[in-house]
């Protein structure tokens, strides 16, 4: 996916601006102009039986890089996306851009309970990902986000911290922030 050819005019440093499009997807962010406009729910069942047999027994032996379903759903995200480029492109100013390389993105808990902090991780993709190369850097970026001391800006359910620190959103009625601590 990494593309290594020169910027050219109107490109962006995280991505191309597709510029061969035809004229329906040309008119489209002209008639979806808002954020919501274009989402997509779907709702589906895959049989993962294959899938954990495989897991169990890449797993046998193994102590500290334990491959879990998470892994190798992202590993199919990711090779998903890698088939099919324009699954990585968005619209910025009513153009279009194709991603110069995919990234993916989760929530890892601090804790596992219901209210402990949360941290972003974001992982780079490389095109020729394996299920052992996936879940050694999952494990690896997990475990740094659980250490790590946490500022309230990358975490979910720090929300309240974040507003505090930055003085936003402005005091609402009826909206109370918890205290800090």
């Amino acid at each position: 996916m990494s593309n290594t050819a020169k910027k050219r005019w109107g490109d962006r440093k995280d991505a191309r601006w597709i510029r061969d499009m035809d004229s329906l997807h040309v008119i489209l962010p002209h008639l979806m102009n808002h954020r919501t406009d274009a989402e997509v729910y779907v709702n589906m069942e895959f049989d993962v039986t294959e899938a954990l047999r495989y897991i169990a027994r890449k797993n046998e032996g193994e102590e500290e890089y334990r491959a879990t379903l998470f892994h190798c759903i992202l590993m199919a995200v990711a090779k998903t996306i890698y088939l099919r480029p324009q699954l990585n492109s968005f619209i910025s100013g009513r153009r279009f851009y194709q991603r110069d390389e995919i990234t993916l993105g989760f929530v890892a808990k601090k804790r596992f309970e219901d209210h402990s902090e949360e941290s972003l991780v974001v992982i780079s993709a490389p095109e020729d990902w394996t299920l052992t190369e996936v879940t050694h850097r999952v494990v690896g970026k997990v475990h740094k986000a659980r250490t790590e001391k946490n500022d309230g800006v990358r975490c979910g359910s720090g929300s309240a911290q974040c507003w505090r620190r930055f003085g936003y959103p402005p005091a609402a009625p009826g909206i109370r922030l918890p205290a800090a601590g």
